[in-house]
């Protein structure tokens, strides 16, 4: 018995070995107050905007200029990330109301910009291995 839980234990932790680590770099933050909000993406249908669908995400206190997080054990593979700055701490996107456009500061990993709406996920793609990653944001107003 004891032989089985022991390679249950490691086949369950092996794929952490390999996991790498994704540091990000928000730079731009405009102010202390909110939260910077930063979601890691390996599904291209559901970035920039379904949170629900990534399956790393944080909310950090701002700190201006620049807001660091770093998440440990991400798979490898191809991920984006989308960050906005949340300044009135509310956990949402805040949109104007006639036309959605944001009207907090929001990034894209690669710095990617999407024209007449979101980034797209290949542009914002960037590759994860077993060891550790630093993509740089930088937030800015549309």
């Amino acid at each position: 018995m004891k032989p089985v839980l022991a390679a249950l234990a490691l086949s369950l932790l092996a794929p952490l070995a390999h996991a790498g680590e994704v540091r990000v770099v928000v730079k731009n933050v405009e102010s202390n107050s909110g939260y910077v909000m930063i979601a890691l993406f390996n599904d291209a249908d559901k970035f920039p905007t379904d949170a629900s669908g990534a399956p790393h995400k944080a909310k950090v206190d701002a700190r201006s200029p620049t807001t660091t997080h770093t998440f440990p054990d991400v798979a490898p593979g191809t991920w984006a990330l989308s960050v906005f700055h949340d300044v009135d701490g509310d956990g949402e996107l805040d949109v104007r109301s006639v036309i959605p456009i944001p009207k907090e500061p929001m990034g894209a990993s690669n710095n990617a910009k999407g024209r007449m709406g979101p980034p797209k996920f290949e542009d914002a793609a960037f590759k994860v291995g077993s060891g550790a990653t630093e993509q740089v944001v930088v937030l800015s107003e549309l």
